[in-house]
């Protein structure tokens, strides 16, 4: 206050007639009253009248933005004095469209990550500090801009559909024929973007599914042909792998589907793919996977003793169909589990064409009408070992495309599409659809010398069930590799 001056600097030991004096650690955006005292050494003790000053008010220096990926960047400025902060930032000059919230601890050095930002825009932003003694300000505007993301975009993860795990030959005894490559296909564009990442523990003839932008794949042969519980969870966005907890009993030649944040995992083969499968020896219950608890746990028996059923989830129920027994025999068993009381369905739904190794999935039309459609397989298997055609094994391949539309019990499956059969016979293969495309991707033709073939079918649902198939094995929408016993899945 004026009057009132309780600190002073230090006498100077030099005489001058010209006098500066600096004063340091004042306070922003106050009032200083000063007094000035000349001391001579004959003259005597001389002091000015009263003075004063006005510290400018709370300031922001250095505001730059740093660490720019094509999804964020690191706003970052000092104070003057502590203050609070927020950034806000838009699109266009002078447009801020969106803030951070503002931070509750004040301080001099500033630091806001603004996230979820689209890849080669331009930003606009300025930052906002708060001071309860020295007011609040608002800086000048500043701007930054984000980089190209490289492809496969975020968005073609998303989209796309990712194919993993199987053989590109028909041994399993030479370990580089399993294939650890994951490939991605965009379907906007009908790209492939080759060994995106790679199975941390290359596996074939596993299960996978797609849950919010995580895929999980589960058990299989590993590349010496012992079968596994593994559980590979990939993160598509991240790009990153972890292990979830091992399936309570390893297991391969199975399937699985994904409702209402659990996974279910059919029956399989329990053994080494050189040791013959027998029905003493399989799993008997469908295995359960809690996705939030990372968690496993029995379901209940399955109707029928089967390795390479397909499976798929329609309206609460997990419906199981065909697969192979193990005495060499084909089913064409449909059933179900209902899982709201883990219950088998109480009706008996419709047989289809016998067959094994083939492929599954679910079709709503547009009128509402739900339908299951099966592709491709085997109607013969005559190799009591496993699937991965260790030995001499005969294998009937088949090129049947038939559909059930619900409900699946007192009807009959019906042939789609040009005499309902896909372009070539194939088994072992990976359907999935995407928007109103129906895919088809690899498998093998079987016989005692089985080839793992690249090509790529797509068929357009619009015009289902009377509609044709395109062979896209051409040029950059070939499969970048040759497999079979593989996977097909969309993260989302």
């Amino acid at each position: 206050p004026p009057g009132s001056c309780s600190r002073s600097t230090v006498d100077t030991s030099a005489a001058s007639t010209s006098h500066i004096v600096s004063l340091s650690g004042l306070s922003p955006h106050t009032i200083y009253y000063y007094t000035v005292y000349s001391r001579h050494s004959l003259l005597g003790l001389f002091p000015s009248s009263e003075g004063s000053f006005k510290t400018s008010a709370l300031t922001a220096t250095g505001i730059a933005a740093g660490s720019v990926t094509y999804s964020s960047a690191v706003i970052s400025w000092t104070t003057n004095a502590t203050a609070t902060h927020l950034v806000e930032y838009g699109t266009a000059s002078g447009s801020y469209t969106a803030a951070t919230m503002q931070s509750s601890t004040a301080s001099t050095n500033h630091s806001v990550a603004l996230t979820g930002l689209s890849a080669g825009t331009t930003y606009y932003y300025r930052v906002k500090n708060y001071h309860q003694t020295y007011g609040n300000i608002t800086s000048a505007e500043y701007s930054f801009a984000t980089t190209s993301e490289t492809a496969p975009t975020t968005a073609q993860r998303k989209r796309g559909v990712w194919v993993l795990g199987g053989l590109k030959d028909q041994s399993i005894a030479t370990a580089a024929n399993t294939v650890g490559a994951v490939d991605l296909f965009d379907p906007d564009t009908q790209t492939w973007y080759s060994s995106v990442t790679t199975l941390p523990t290359p596996v074939s003839f596993s299960a996978a599914v797609g849950y919010e932008g995580k895929i999980y794949v589960l058990g299989g042969f590993d590349n010496s042909g012992t079968v596994t519980g593994l559980t590979q969870i990939y993160d598509i966005v991240n790009n990153s792998w972890s292990s979830g907890t091992n399936m309570s009993n390893a297991r391969a030649n199975h399937s699985a589907v994904v409702l209402n944040g659990n996974i279910y995992v059919t029956r399989g083969t329990t053994g080494n793919c050189n040791v013959a499968w027998v029905a003493t020896g399989a799993p008997t219950n469908c295995l359960i996977y809690t996705i939030a608890t990372g968690l496993w746990s029995t379901g209940i028996n399955e109707s029928y003793s089967a390795s390479n059923k397909a499976a798929v989830a329609v309206g609460g129920v997990v419906y199981y169909l065909g697969g192979k027994s193990a005495y060499n025999a084909v089913a064409g068993t449909v059933d179900g589990i209902i899982v709201s009381n883990s219950v088998n369905t109480a009706f008996v739904e419709t047989a289809f064409t016998a067959r094994a190794g083939s492929s599954a999935v679910v079709y709503t039309e547009p009128n509402g009408a739900v339908d299951i459609l099966v592709l491709g397989g085997f109607t013969a298997l005559t190799n009591n070992f496993c699937y991965a055609f260790q030995g001499s094994p005969t294998a009937s391949a088949t090129n049947l495309f038939q559909y059930l539309r619900y409900p699946f019990s007192g009807v009959s499956w019906a042939n789609a599409s040009s005499g309902g059969t896909i372009p070539t016979v194939k088994g072992f293969g990976a359907a999935v659809i995407s928007g109103s495309t129906l895919y088809w991707f690899g498998g093998t033709n079987g016989g005692t010398t089985p080839t793992a073939f690249d090509v790529v079918y797509s068929y357009d649902m619009d015009t289902f069930p009377s509609g044709t198939w395109t062979d896209l094995t051409t040029g950059t929408t070939r499969m970048p590799r040759p497999r079979f016993g593989h996977n097909a899945v969309i993260a989302y």
